[in-house]
């Protein structure tokens, strides 16, 4: 048990078993913490199917889509095109990952209902797509 003044620092948190931090609370009773800083860091761990590119709300209903897709290299692009079932491009969008590699945002479509195929292309050449459907 932990007792009110114990301070922790990273180590000390993974060697104490402590290895799913959700939330991160500094409390101080008599004095003001002025310029309190937290260096958290994270592993992105890869689903199984290596499946990177993520889009929500599917069936889209609203006209509005958001993407993330968890990507290896600081600032490779990555293109995201739409495509209906008869192989036309209906949409193309080009987006600029973050330090980390990482891209997200939101797209906003005019399609009629129907299924729809959204494939992402990083400029490293990997590709993957994903079913999405539009309910008006």
């Amino acid at each position: 048990m932990y007792s009110e003044i114990d301070f922790f620092d990273s180590e000390d948190i993974l060697h104490n078993g402590i290895n799913n931090v959700e939330k991160i609370i500094a409390l101080t009773r008599d004095f003001e913490i002025e310029n309190l800083m937290i260096d958290i860091g994270y592993n992105y761990i890869s689903s199984p199917k290596k499946n990177n590119l993520f889009m929500y709300p599917n069936p889209i209903t609203e006209g509005v889509f958001s993407y993330v897709y968890f990507g290896d290299e600081a600032n490779e692009g990555l293109i995201l095109e739409l495509f209906d079932l008869n192989g036309r491009n209906v949409l193309i969008t080009e987006s600029s990952a973050d330090n980390y590699g990482n891209h997200s945002g939101e797209i906003n479509v005019k399609l009629s209902s129907g299924i729809y195929i959204l494939k992402s292309h990083l400029d490293s050449g990997v590709t993957e797509s994903k079913f999405i459907s539009v309910i008006k």
